[in-house]
């Protein structure tokens, strides 16, 4: 005995609301992408600035951070011949990286769920 009949059916559904609501999402996580890449980059510049050794200070104060296109930037060392030299002998730049991306990952994270919430 069949509980099915495989006679002919049609169903639609009305995705309208949803694609709206997708689209809507869509734009939140957008506008939230340059917001967390540059509190990302503001605590990597925090921590090197921490970190840098400091004789006069040039480098220390070369450490900036702030939005390019598409994200957010870590600047350091600017036109001091000697800061490359520094980061490879102290390991401060990787030192301050350290977890960067795991940040930025979670911050998406929880923006994408705080788009999906209000949906």
């Amino acid at each position: 005995m069949s509980i099915f009949d495989a006679g002919s059916a049609r169903v639609e559904l009305d995705t309208r609301k949803f694609e709206a609501g997708v689209r809507q999402m869509m734009k939140g996580i957008e506008r939230g992408i340059g917001p967390a890449a540059e509190e990302t980059a503001q605590t990597v510049a925090n921590r090197l600035t921490a970190l840098v050794p400091v004789d006069t200070g040039a480098l220390r104060d070369s450490v900036s951070a702030g939005p390019i296109k598409g994200g957010a930037a870590v600047h350091y060392g600017g036109d001091l011949s000697y800061a490359g030299i520094i980061a490879a002998r102290t390991g401060c730049t990787e030192e301050a990286l350290e977890g960067s991306d795991e940040m930025f990952h979670e911050a998406q994270h929880d923006l994408a769920a705080r788009e999906v919430r209000q949906l």
